[in-house]
């Protein structure tokens, strides 16, 4: 069996050698009984195609065969052709026969369902159940009919459909069809599959550090290179290796200093673009200005977190940005039932009076520790926004924004106090407390159990998610090294909250999250070998002391 279609079936293909000048019965059948044995090898695969005969092409005897394939009539294979005419190799040739051929098989099935309703009536007074959807039936029919020509008031409209021209400064030119935009880039699929690698890797139903996500990532990277980065970037271009970093951080089989690198170039080419410069000054208003003033203030806190957590320096500076912080107000009426980015205004202003002065105090070459105290009293002053939910929220985004709210403060006080912290705890080994450093000793001692004690308290709350979560094991590794610091100083036991419950604690944490991240296990190494030496002190004094008390007992 094969379908039937609108074409003259075999009439075409009728070569020479078959048609016979005889018009009686006998010769008639001869010639139909031939025409049927032809058309049941073509059908079998045994002979060429019809069409490929008429073209006197060679054929593959598939069905249907390449050549048809091709050239876009497969349904006509074996045994149909293409009327012949100018321009008849291609398919679309038909066009008119096809209309043509319509239009007597529609005038015909009108005589049909004539007679099919005069018939029926006649004995039935429902009409038949084949001429209850006629109308569905020729609603397909009308499309084929050519469309009307164009108004005048229609005409006028063709500049505005047919397309735009965009030239730039130096007279190239390029074009843009009805339907594109100047966004169909190399950059825009980089950032789609730099998304699905993200995605795929905080997918908790999909096992960790898993290969998809490398796959998608390696696509990304192979897609950013097919269009210049410096030369031809856009907003796409930064966003791509922001993402890019973000992705280096929560996969295992980066470092950080590929995510510090990439993260830098993102705000490098930011800076390059006028993204530091406030959108107003080019006339953006309203949504527009409002999307590039927090995407610049999240991207340049991902910038400074990132030069605190490596150590190295952002080379972004308060002097040169004008770029204004939205307001309140704008965040409600942007993002109305949205979950702002990042932390909203309250985060944009903590960026920039606190964040930006700590990275350029810190990574100095020689800070100055009347400005350490200076900004201690500054991130003393910062207040957490009330919240905008209900604290039960167990929603995994309010969760995980709540949690680094909690300690948001005490995470910057330590990485301010951390260099002094460490001149107090090498430079004066026999009483840190007393040094001239000693206020940075207690104030990064306690915010580091503060980051730590939040840190459990998330994790026993989100334990996959926060396993996959880069910089919060970066954050508490340097809080429990802090702690840990204090545990092996026999001269800084008595400091509150026990030190060596604290890191025993941090320890256990970092203990369940070695199964899962490999930050984690990594530093679980370091902290390990720091724990046995707190142990081993601990032990030490205690044992010294028994012997105290039990010779001033004798005495």
């Amino acid at each position: 069996m094969f379908e039937y279609h609108p074409y003259k079936q075999g009439e075409a293909s009728k070569s020479k050698r078959t048609e016979s000048p005889c018009t009686n019965d006998s010769g008639t059948g001869s010639v139909k009984s031939t025409q049927s044995a032809k058309a049941s090898k073509r059908i079998r695969g045994e002979i060429a195609c019809a069409e490929c005969r008429r073209l006197k092409i060679k054929c593959d005897r598939l069905v249907p065969c390449s050549t048809c394939v091709k050239r876009g009539c497969q349904t006509l294979c074996p045994t149909g052709t293409i009327p012949p005419g100018q321009g008849s190799r291609f398919v679309l040739a038909a066009t008119d026969h096809l209309h043509r051929k319509l239009a007597k098989f529609e005038a015909r099935m009108h005589s049909l369902e004539d007679a099919l309703t005069i018939a029926h009536t006649t004995y039935n007074l429902e009409p038949h159940p084949l001429l209850s959807d006629r109308e569905d039936i020729y609603t397909d029919t009308q499309e084929l009919k050519p469309m009307p020509e164009a108004s005048e008031d229609e005409a006028d409209l063709t500049p505005y459909i047919s397309g735009s021209l965009h030239v730039n400064g130096s007279g190239l030119s390029r074009f843009f069809g009805p339907s594109g935009t100047s966004l169909y880039g190399p950059h825009e699929l980089a950032l789609l599959y730099i998304v699905l690698a993200i995605g795929v890797l905080v997918d908790l139903s999909i096992e960790p550090l898993n290969l998809e996500s490398q796959h998608f990532y390696h696509l990304a990277r192979a897609a950013l290179v097919l269009q210049p980065v410096l030369t031809e970037s856009s907003v796409t271009t930064i966003k791509v290796l922001h993402m890019m970093s973000i992705h280096n951080g929560l996969s295992s089989q980066e470092n950080l200093e590929q995510s510090y690198a990439l993260i830098n170039l993102a705000g490098q080419i930011a800076t390059q673009i006028g993204f530091h410069i406030d959108p107003s000054t080019w006339k953006f208003q309203g949504r527009e200005a409002y999307d590039r003033r927090v995407y610049w203030w999240n991207l340049l806190a991902g910038i400074l977190w990132n030069s605190l957590v490596t150590g190295r320096p952002s080379g972004i500076f308060a002097e040169f940005i004008t770029c204004k912080i939205p307001t309140v107000e704008e965040e409600n009426m942007y993002q109305r039932g949205e979950f702002p980015l990042g932390f909203g205004v309250w985060g944009f202003h903590t960026t920039y009076t606190c964040l930006l002065p700590l990275v350029h105090i810190t990574l100095s070459t020689k800070p100055s520790y009347e400005k350490v105290l200076e900004l201690d009293a500054k991130i003393r002053t910062l207040v957490n926004p009330k919240p905008d939910s209900d604290p039960s929220d167990d929603r995994t985004a309010i969760s995980m924004r709540t949690f680094v709210r909690s300690h948001y403060s005490h995470l910057m006080l330590l990485y301010l106090h951390r260099p002094s912290f460490s001149l107090a705890m090498t430079e004066h080994t026999a009483n840190p407390l007393m040094s001239p450093y000693g206020k940075s000793v207690l104030t990064a001692y306690h915010a580091a159990c503060a980051v730590l004690d939040d840190t459990r308290i998330q994790y026993q709350k989100k334990p996959l998610l926060v396993c996959r979560v880069w910089q919060i094991w970066s954050f508490a590794f340097s809080a429990a090294v802090i702690v840990g610091t204090v545990a092996t100083n026999p001269n800084c036991l008595d400091v509150k909250p026990h030190p060596l419950e604290q890191f025993e604690s941090a320890c256990e944490v970092f203990r369940g999250a070695a199964e899962v991240s490999s930050r984690a296990a990594q530093a679980l190494l370091v902290l390990n070998a720091l724990l046995q030496k707190a142990i081993e002190i601990d032990i030490g004094i205690n044992i010294y002391l028994t012997h105290l008390r039990l010779r001033l007992m004798h005495i």
